[in-house]
């Protein structure tokens, strides 16, 4: 008897999520309808485990669209199943295939769990994050969007200030004694007011700390 089960969850957004069971030979085992809630799921794996010794792991294959996935995957792997999350493009070719020969309202469950079939090699386990991980991987993606944005508030700056003033030096990076200066004279009038030696010696102010930074 084929113990080994495979299941194929086509994920809904706002909707049931499609859920299908195989087992080791592609033959039907079970056929379901889930929620993302503990209950649900507990009913899934209850019904896809039927019959089979103690012990016996899941393949849980779905699709990596949107958010819905990762619940799903956090209480599979949590009870020790092997959890997949593959790409659209490789599921649409595996059911352009299946569809030629099978007609059915759960085409897209169904071909995920027949994907470590026909394709064991290319599937990769899927590695949830730790509670260390998970806070770094956060942070770096926070600081990628505040350098983004910082970036693109330079650029803005920098077309007022040509706007303004359209013989100003500007045309590289808006470094630290940039800003100074702009902070402090945006204004060409106070700018003028101001005089070479008060504008020298903010810039000496702000660029000295660091220039000296960059050589320790």
């Amino acid at each position: 008897m084929n113990h080994r089960r495979l299941v194929g969850i086509d994920l809904g957004i706002a909707s049931a999520h499609t859920v299908r069971v195989l087992d080791g030979e592609g033959n039907p085992v079970a056929k379901r309808k889930a929620w993302p809630t503990v209950e649900s799921l507990t009913e899934v794996e209850t019904a896809a485990l039927d019959g089979c010794p103690e012990g016996t792991s899941l393949d849980v294959v779905m699709e990596s669209t949107g958010p819905a996935w990762l619940p799903i995957a956090v209480f599979f792997a949590a009870r020790g199943h092997v959890v997949h999350r593959v790409s659209s493009a490789k599921a649409a070719d595996l059911r352009r295939f299946l569809s030629r020969h099978t007609k059915t309202n759960g085409i897209d469950a169904d071909t995920l769990a027949r994907l470590p079939l026909f394709d064991h090699a290319g599937l990769q386990p899927l590695q949830l994050p730790g509670p260390e991980r998970a806070a770094l991987d956060r942070r770096v993606r926070a600081c990628d969007r505040l350098t983004q944005l910082g970036a693109e508030h330079k650029v803005r700056i920098k077309d007022r200030v040509r706007q303004l003033m359209p013989m100003i030096p500007l045309t590289g990076d808006v470094g630290a004694a940039d800003l100074a200066v702009l902070e402090r004279w945006a204004d060409p009038n106070a700018l003028v007011k101001a005089g070479v030696k008060r504008l020298t010696a903010v810039i000496a102010k702000v660029s000295i700390p660091r220039l000296h930074g960059h050589l320790h």
